[in-house]
């Protein structure tokens, strides 16, 4: 950083600035310095961590990183596999022998309900027995006829046969053919069995199956836990480079707080630099401003003067287009199409002349009313045609002094011509019903307005001196 140039003007303040500012410059180096070494180590560091990784890798660090968690593992599938077994066991010494001979187990089965069917009917027998009886010794009792007074001896003895007949018939379940009952069971112990022999052929199988298959899932994860837990290296191997690796890992960390340190020192003087250079700036400007003043204002003179070269070249080049525009739009207005020449227009005072045929300067005293008019029209319509803007126009009462060949030059070359957006204020002697044919292809919209002497107001209604827009088209027809 160099000094300014103070011309007589520095101050004690620049001075120390500059210095302090120098001053910092060399301790940012400092610490940048410092820095880059620290982060070079760090990286060094890494490095060497990464290269005793990958050897504690080869001897088989990985498997010794994870030892807790194997053996953790291992104790746990043993336990399940102990439970497995037991349960297997348990299995052995209940209903699973029965699972192994399921057709003798079936016929076990229907034999029980065989025998439990045999003795519901033997118990139904020893009921309709008893019953029999009590309906003999009913018929032989006096009670038993006496609501049957009307029937003699012989007829109650008829009776009495043939009730004994029907009684003393067996019945069909009276001739079942001859069971030979082996077992001899009672009904709870018959439904006890008749329920083993169900879990035996139904749930004791689906039961053992997946507990074996759990148990073989088991026993192959152990076996290859366990088959791990060999390749594991003796911690004599390891030990080594474990403690190297730690070791490593500390002095990462050191050196990782050192260029956090030399970062958060790098910031604090960084922005004490940015202030004192601030400072001197400031400083450095306000000299430079005493010592720039007269520059700055020869150099001002110098601009005014080309702005003001600049500003009268464009006028001549604009006056210079104006005056040949300005020619161009009267003699195309103008029925006397030789009346005039040219136009000149001073650049400086704007000063308007006109040339006649014979370039002879030509008094406006000399012109017409009507072509008074056609030369303003003119010139207005030459500046709107320079401007380069969409300039909207307003036109009001503009053929009153025009004889009809003006009025027809106007009506065929500036209303549709004159910008995009035309207002014409005529009355209906200005133009009539012919010129308003003329105009139509180019009318957007005709409005009348009527004042209203009474009201002191105007109306406004659709169309142009007719009641109804559309007699504005009839009479543009005709």
């Amino acid at each position: 950083m160099t000094k300014p140039s103070r011309n007589g003007h520095a101050t004690d303040e620049v001075d120390r600035l500059h210095d302090e500012i120098a001053n910092l410059q060399q301790n940012v180096q400092v610490l940048k310095r410092e820095h880059d070494q620290a982060a070079v180590r760090a990286e060094e560091v890494r490095t060497a961590i990464e290269r005793i990784e990958g050897k504690i890798t080869a001897e088989g660090g990985t498997f010794t990183r994870n030892r807790e968690k194997l053996l953790q593992q291992q104790g746990q599938l043993q336990a399940q596999i102990k439970q497995h077994e037991d349960f297997v066991r348990q299995q052995c010494g209940d209903l699973l022998p029965f699972a192994l001979i399921p057709q003798l187990c079936v016929q076990l089965k229907e034999q029980l309900l065989l025998e439990e069917q045999v003795t519901q009917q033997e118990a139904g027998q020893t009921l309709l027995n008893a019953a029999k009886a009590e309906i003999r010794q009913r018929m032989t009792n006096s009670d038993f006829w006496k609501k049957l007074p009307k029937l003699t001896e012989d007829q109650k003895a008829k009776m009495r046969d043939a009730l004994t007949d029907v009684i003393d018939t067996p019945l069909s379940v009276e001739h079942s053919e001859p069971t030979n009952m082996v077992h001899l069971l009672a009904g709870p112990q018959q439904r006890r069995l008749t329920s083993w022999i169900d879990q035996a052929i139904h749930e004791v199988p689906n039961r053992v199956r997946s507990i074996a298959a759990q148990l073989e899932r088991d026993s192959r994860e152990l076996q290859k836990t366990e088959e791990t837990l060999r390749k594991i290296p003796a911690d004599d191997v390891l030990k080594p480079l474990l403690e190297e690796l730690h070791g490593l890992h500390q002095e990462l960390a050191d050196v990782s707080k050192q260029t956090l340190a030399k970062e958060e020192q790098l910031k604090t003087v960084e922005l004490q630099l940015n202030e004192l250079q601030r400072q001197y700036d400031e400083a450095a400007k306000r000299i430079g401003m005493l010592t720039t003043h007269t520059k700055k204002i020869a150099l001002a003179e110098r601009m005014q003067k080309a702005l003001e070269e600049y500003k009268d070249s464009l006028i001549e080049k604009k006056v210079v287009r104006l005056q040949e525009t300005v020619s161009e739009c009267f003699n195309t207005l103008s029925r006397k199409k030789d009346a005039l020449r040219r136009i000149a227009i001073d650049p400086r005072t704007f000063a308007v002349t006109l040339y006649d045929r014979r370039n002879q300067p030509l008094p406006k005293a000399q012109l017409s009313a009507g072509e008074k008019q056609i030369y303003a029209i003119s010139m207005l319509w030459a500046l709107a045609k320079i401007s380069g803007r969409p300039l909207p126009i307003i036109i009001d009462t503009p053929l009153g002094r025009l004889d009809s060949d003006h009025r027809s030059l106007l009506v065929q070359h500036y209303f549709p011509v004159a910008s995009h957006q035309v207002l014409i204020l005529s009355t209906d002697t200005e133009v009539d019903q012919s010129y308003f044919a003329a105009l139509q292809r180019d009318v957007a919209y005709a409005y009348h307005l009527e004042f209203d002497p009474v009201e002191h107001g105007t109306t406004v209604s659709s169309g142009y001196f007719w009641r109804r827009s559309d007699e504005a088209h009839e009479a543009a027809a005709q």
